[in-house]
């Protein structure tokens, strides 16, 4: 490849960083199994550093959004819908408990809409989104630091939570477009 040595192992060095190649010491260098986080932590770094306005990431979070809920209400097995629930009922007994610890409701929130992304049985949509939400986490924790004790949180999120339950793509889509607003 008229390659130096050097060349090749700082490239190795990116790729292993971003989580493309796995070094196995004593086994050799081997293209890795499944996509790693590391390969968006640029990405988000990056997106943190610009000067991105509120309208655009808006727009991202509600396309990305939409479309897992589309995918929900086609493709979801009635366990998987199950797991959503029982996410939306551990954020549910924590305000009920009333737990509003900003911290430990956004971790919850997370929770919830991790679960509807892991309900498409899509693993590539999933990690894709968890990238999202690490992105809109701050504004999630900002939201439950000024909200009614996690309360409204809690309504729009038993809209969402019935909307897939009933897989009616118009309820649910008016509850993702309430929350995210």
């Amino acid at each position: 490849l008229n390659t130096s040595r050097g060349s090749i192992r700082e490239a190795i060095k990116i790729l292993s960083s971003f989580g493309v190649l796995e070094i196995r010491r004593g086994d050799g260098t081997f293209v890795s199994e499944s996509m790693s986080a590391h390969i968006f932590d640029r990405l988000l770094f990056q997106m943190l550093l610009s000067d991105t306005d509120k309208k655009k990431l808006f727009e991202l979070r509600e396309l990305i959004e939409l479309g897992i809920v589309n995918l929900v209400i086609a493709n979801a097995r009635d366990e998987d819908l199950a797991a959503v629930e029982r996410e939306y009922q551990l954020m549910a007994d924590r305000i009920q408990g009333k737990d509003w610890d900003p911290g430990t409701l956004t971790k919850h929130d997370l929770a919830f809409h991790r679960s509807i992304a892991a309900a498409t049985g899509n693993d590539l949509i999933k990690q894709i989104y968890d990238f999202t939400l690490d992105l809109f986490a701050p504004s999630i924790e900002e939201s439950h630091k000024h909200g009614r004790r996690g309360q409204n949180a809690l309504k729009l999120h038993r809209r969402i939570l019935d909307g897939l339950l009933a897989r009616d793509k118009y309820l649910t889509v008016e509850a993702v477009k309430e929350s995210i607003e």
